[in-house]
């Protein structure tokens, strides 16, 4: 049987393996983040996020279709694709690793015997099934996102590019034989085309792809190697910005021209752009050697690129600085012309070729053009014609992050003169009118100091929504300061020292090598990691390793260590990735170039790329999964060095050479993944792992040597090395199988139908983030769950084109009245405003809410040369003298009419609620020193506008707007309510406690209790956790615990108010619903916000009298928080009691400095007392043998959960007699029941 036949069986055979694995552990429907959105748009064709993604929109529904084209099997569809995406990227790894395998075996032209075959065949497979079962790519392997797909189409194009390779080789000195492959570069350039309806991340195979072709038709060298990657950069500058970013900006801008100034139809200019591009490009085809003059050529390369590069030229600046701009790009032209000879013609028509074929790989971005037009439900930015295209295509509302050079996080703005920032003028903005594309103005940027510039700056992101800018400082140690500019705090400005430690430490170590380590050393567990030893870090599972960074892994709270994704790997693919890695660069430098090359461009490249600030929502080893597929060749790769490091006894150098290399590669990867942490845990961490690596090489080696008679038995030697090798790839699996099987998890369909059953009919529902938004629109979209509501998302709701889309209606919900025109929401009209106080205004009264919008704030302020309405400059409130500071304080309060008799006929209201004849709101002070934006306007108009005719619900109980008192539970949903409401809280000892604790209180507000029983009763979905076995990670676990939570609360409220019976139902109902196997009472997680949540539930319990459930949340409860209270001692190096000791003191010293505080007669002693509360954190920080990120915190709210569950068992089972906080440490044997002889823990 030859190689070919042998290769092709053997790779569909690991194909089917990965597919069955895949297909096996999909995710059941939906799941949570992007996927209920791609999902909904596959079903319906619709448009999800920019910048979108028509492929897979289209793939999706395809597969939609061939399943039924049934609502209740459109996610197991496009799940199904990702699967089946999923497996044919293994495939493709396959066939990469036997090509690079096949040529260190033998020379071009060479066969391969049937022992090379059979240890090229055992690479392919250990490798692509290594990365088969890796963490990250298992992850996105079955669940209908869009990075499965995307793997896929990076795997077919590189694999592409080896196929050329290969022909190529074959066709030895054949010119035609040549041509007839490069065949292979334009079919991978359509691929490439079509992948950017996908994802952009296959544009980064390009400087791989280059290097191939460079190795190949040229001779090589070191400089022509340095000269072949800066093009191969360049190019891939010249895609992402020529082909996805210019050819639809210069097509939307030559619409604008024959649209606006010719007067022809919409999408005119747009086709006439593109006609004009293919005919340059058919006119250059049609060139021959010889034949062609230097003038066809210029005059070629001038329309060519002046057409390509229209924006540059026309987009900004005056008109000289637009001629000069052309005159350069006609100079390039010009010399390309000019100095290019005839016989470069044949490389420029395969260039054209390529261009071609991914423009019209590109052009799949059509479809969505002609779906918007159509209105669907989820049609993110209106993409209706050319100029919304390139707004979606750009991914404007997200903003960008500097990356070669720009202002730190705390940089000051340049102001005039007049005391205004200074701005620079960016290009024109256009929206669609009637019959002309309106011009809203240019955009502005504000301009920095120059002092505030910076190289390379890592540390950008001033804005704090996500407390970005406080975890850069804390993270840091940075410190604030008064600004020399405009006098106010600021935080210090980092140093070009800073921005490399937060590079190192944070974005190489924390997000970029934790990962890589998840997927081939292992994983501590599925707690988000924020930098601390206790969350989310890899672990190998050896002790040495692991307790020298992280502590003794053995003192972990249970919950840890039971965790479902705690993966012990030991190292192993890491070490054979390694070696294969080392292998490769001493046996095959060029390619092993290629591979690194991937690598690289998908790893740290990515990185720098993102710029990611701090405190991320979710973990982001999706984005590096390409770099992960090529370690996982050179894993593949590691079953050909140990045959041939086995085979050749005598050549020791090459022997030593690789156990050397390895060795230092080890040190510096496992040196620089152990950061964030000290120098000293750094080092040992490499060293240990360098040994590790050196033992287990060496091992092997020696190994397979031994029972292959010195190598020299080719059989048993390629099956030993092959048994060996495979057995990694099978510990993945066993690992990680428990935690990446979804295939009964339906937690986002459930939370979805949750919030969706829980609003009353033609109810509007405001949501505030992904995972209360795009469940929703799955449930509606998708499953056909209430399509009555109205779902709109706060934070689409400052742009036009979201505003725009409520105006007209969706599924079966009605329009919805915003009071402003288009014209009044249009660019960044009304978009963000400051105060402005009004000394006429009365501050005692409460203005009405929807004069204020329509008359005050929708007044037209009219632009003297657009003559469009630009909005107010200011905000009007009143103002009101403060005695204490001797000035003028703003009040803004506000008020909405209640038609009584009809909120009570429409069931706004219960018959026995204290209706409101207005609901008066006042605009909290801190909201209002924060500016309004265009949302915060929007949801006051359509709460204005609707003057209760329709329920109004939030999915979260927003009080930023000043209205929380009006919002009342009616299940999961929150509902604006004119009627005095009840303060339930008040009757739970756990509120009490969380406020006494500096805990901030609970989430438990006035319900609606006949309605949340009855939809709890019979409506409400628990996500498949009362099955046997479930896995949740983190993110699941929070909305199942939310869902316990809420019954909890609405037991212990049906409790109060002597309706038990009732209580106990919805007790006994989520019992049976959520199994506490699956989501325990008791369990660790950041800033203990499980074990807070569990308080509410205990408490609820024992309001219900169901004492037996109570007793076993207070025990799971007690047991988390001593065994983390134990945990952190040893972390600290201490015994449980010498820990509580640290922290009566640091209490005290707190607590002192505290009362001095609040007594201070003068600000010098308020200064004293505020150093005296800053030196008892630092005594209590110094004190800890570890300082890491968040962990006084966590201290914190562990130690104040004590006191908490004290206070619940004084009041409910004073008999236990509640051990106080200082209780000595509970030692955790092997059994995990707590030790009988109570010994003190000690640290290491």
């Amino acid at each position: 049987m030859n190689f070919r036949k042998v290769n092709n069986i053997t790779g569909w055979a690991v194909f089917f393996i990965a597919f069955a694995t895949y297909f096996l552990t999909r995710e059941a429907r939906a799941s949570l983040w992007d996927t209920g959105e791609f999902i909904a748009s596959a079903d319906k064709l619709q448009l999800p996020h920019p910048p979108g993604a028509p492929l897979f929109v289209l793939l999706g529904r395809f597969f939609i279709i061939l399943f039924g084209d049934n609502g209740m099997t459109a996610a197991n569809a496009v799940n199904f694709m990702s699967a089946l995406a999923s497996a044919a990227t293994i495939l493709f790894l396959f066939w990469t690793i036997t090509h690079f395998a096949r040529k260190m075996m033998v020379s071009a032209g060479e066969q391969l015997t049937q022992h090379q075959t059979f240890a090229t065949m055992a690479a392919g497979a250990v490798g692509a099934l290594a990365y088969t079962f890796s963490d990250s790519f298992w992850f996105s392997a079955v669940e209908g996102e869009v990075y499965a797909l995307s793997s896929f189409f990076t795997a077919l194009v590189f694999w592409a590019m080896l196929k050329w390779e290969h022909a190529d080789e074959n066709a030895g000195t054949d010119a035609n034989a040549k041509a007839r492959s490069d065949r292979w570069i334009i079919f991978l350039f359509f691929m490439m085309g079509l992948s950017i309806g996908v994802h952009l991340l296959n544009l980064l195979s390009i400087p791989a792809i280059v290097m191939i072709y460079y190795y190949r038709r040229y001779q090589a060298s070191t400089k022509g190697a340095i000269i072949a990657f800066i093009v191969s950069c360049i190019i891939t500058g010249l895609v992402q910005v020529g082909v996805v970013q210019y050819s639809m900006k210069s097509a939307g801008l030559v619409d604008v021209f024959f649209v606006n100034t010719l007067g022809m139809p919409f999408f005119s200019g747009f086709a006439i752009y593109f006609i004009l591009l293919a005919a340059a490009i058919f006119f250059a085809l049609r060139f021959k050697e010889n034949k062609t003059s230097s003038t066809k050529i210029i005059t070629f390369f001038v329309v060519f690129i002046c057409l390509s590069f229209l924006p540059f030229i026309i987009s900004s600046g005056s008109g000289g600085a637009k001629f000069l701009k052309f005159l350069l790009l006609g100079g390039v032209a010009l010399g390309l012309g000019y100095f290019l000879k005839p016989t470069a013609l044949k490389a420029i028509k395969l260039t054209l070729w390529c261009y071609a074929f991914m423009m019209l790989g590109y052009l799949m971005y059509l479809t969505p053009m002609i779906r918007s037009n159509a209105n669907p439900a989820v049609d993110m930015n209106n993409v209706d014609n050319p100029i919304n295209l390139v707004y979606y295509l750009s991914r404007e509302q997200y903003g960008e992050a500097p990356i070669v050079y720009g202002p730190h996080f705390s940089a000051e703005y340049k102001y005039n003169d007049e005391g205004y920032v200074e701005l620079k003028d960016g290009e024109m903005k256009y929206v669609k009118g009637k019959d002309k594309y309106i011009p809203t103005g240019v955009a502005k940027k504000p301009k920095y100091q120059n002092a505030d510039m910076q190289l390379f700056p890592r540390i950008w992101d001033a804005s704090n929504d996500q407390y970005h800018a406080d975890f850069y400082a804390e993270w840091l140690n940075l410190g604030k300061e008064k600004s020399p500019v405009t006098g106010r705090e600021r935080y210090t400005p980092p140093t070009y020292s800073d921005n490399m430690e937060w590079f190192f430490s944070y974005q190489m170590g924390l997000m970029y090598w934790r990962y890589f380590m998840w997927n081939f050393a292992g994983k501590q567990n599925d707690v988000q990691g924020l930098g601390n030893k206790r969350d989310g870090n890899w672990t190998t599972g050896i002790s040495l390793i692991d307790d020298n960074r992280l502590g003794d892994q053995s003192k972990l709270p249970d919950t840890l260590k039971n965790n479902k994704a705690h993966n012990k790997l030991y190292l192993l693919p890491f070490v054979l990735g390694i070696l294969g890695c080392v292998f490769q660069f001493f046996r095959n430098k060029k390619d092993w170039v290629v591979n690194f090359l991937l690598f690289f461009m998908t790893g740290v490249a990515v990185v720098i790329y993102l710029n990611q600030p701090g405190n991320q929502p979710r973990e982001r080893d999706y984005a590096y999964v390409g770099s992960f597929y090529a370690f996982a060749v050179w894993i593949g790769l590691a079953v050909i060095g140990f045959i041939r490091l086995a085979k050749e006894k005598a050549d020791k150098l090459t022997f030593q050479n690789v156990l050397a290399g390895g060795s230092i590669l080890t040190f510096l990867i496992t040196f620089m993944s152990a950061a964030p942490g000290t120098f000293n845990d750094m080092l040992m961490t490499g060293v240990y792992s360098t040994v590790l690596f050196a033992a287990v090489v060496a091992g092997i080696t020696y190994l397979v040597r031994a029972i292959s008679s010195g190598g020299k038995n080719d059989r048993i030697l390629n099956l030993s090395t092959t048994v060996v090798c495979l057995a990694v790839p099978l510990l993945m699996a066993q690992q990680e199988w428990d935690d990446h099987d979804r295939s009964v998890k339906t937690t986002a369909p459930d939370i979805a139908k949750n919030y969706l059953e829980s609003c009353a009919p033609n109810a509007i529902i405001f949501t505030f983030g992904d995972n209360d938004t795009y469940p929703l629109w799955y449930a509606q979209e998708v499953e056909g769950v209430r399509p009555d509501i109205r779902i709109i998302n706060n934070s689409l709701l400052g742009i036009d084109w979201y505003i725009n889309q409520l105006r007209y209606k969706v599924n079966e919900s009605d329009s919805v009245d915003v009071i402003w025109s288009e014209e009044q929401v249009e660019g960044h009209n009304r978009e963000y405003l400051r105060y402005k106080m009004s000394p006429n205004a009365d501050p005692n009264k409460y203005y009405p809410l929807y004069e204020v919008m329509k008359d005050i704030m929708g007044r037209r302020y009219e632009d003297p040369e657009s003559k469009r309405d630009v909005g107010p400059s200011a905000f009007p409130v009143a103002q009101i003298y403060n005695q204490e500071t001797k000035a003028y304080d703003p009040v803004a309060r506000f008020s909405v009419p209640v038609d009584v008799d009809l909120v009570k006929r429409n069931g706004t209201v219960n018959a026995t609620d204290s209706v409101l004849s207005e609901m008066r709101f006042e605009i909290p002070r801190n909201k209002l020193d924060g500016g309004l934006v265009r949302s915060d306007f929007i949801i006051m108009n359509i709460i204005a506008s609707n003057a209760w005719k329709r329920p109004i619900y939030f999915t979260s109980p927003m009080g930023e707007l000043g209205f929380a008192q009006y919002l009342r539970k009616d299940g999961m949903a929150y509902r604006l309510v004119p009627a005095v409401l009840s303060s339930p809280q008040q009757n739970w000892i756990v509120e009490q406690a969380f406020r006494q604790n500096g805990l901030g209180g609970t989430q438990i507000r006035a319900n609606n209790l006949d309605s949340m029983y009855k939809t709890m009763m019979n409506d409400f979905e628990f996500g498949g956790a009362g099955k046997k076995g479930v896995y949740y990670d983190e993110e699941n676990r929070r909305h199942i615990l939310a869902i316990r939570s809420l019954y909890g609360e609405a037991a212990g409220n049906m409790a109060d108010a002597g309706r038990k019976d009732e209580a106990q139902k919805l007790i006994d109902k989520v019992e049976a619903g959520i199994n506490p196997a699956n989501l325990p009472y008791g369990l660790v997680s950041r800033y203990n916000s499980h074990n807070q949540t569990s308080m509410v539930y205990l408490e609820a319990c024992y309001k219900a009298e169901k004492k037996e459930i109570a007793e076993k949340v207070r025990t799971a409860l007690r047991k988390d928080l001593n065994q983390q209270f134990d945990y952190y001692a040893a972390l600290g190096g201490m015994s449980r009691a010498e820990f509580d000791n640290l922290f009566n003191t640091y209490e005290k010293m707190r607590q002192d400095a505290q009362m001095k505080m609040a007594f201070a007669q003068s600000a010098e002693q308020q200064n004293q007392a505020r150093m005296e509360v800053n030196r008892a954190d630092y005594y209590f920080t110094e004190s800890l043998k570890d300082k890491q990120t968040g962990l006084r915190t966590e201290l914190l709210i562990t130690r104040s959960l004590f006191s908490v569950l004290d206070a619940v068992e004084e009041k409910y089972a004073p008999q236990l007699k509640a051990k106080p906080a200082t209780e000595g440490p509970t030692t955790i044997e092997n059994n995990g029941k707590p030790d009988s002889t109570n010994k003190a823990d000690s640290g290491n």
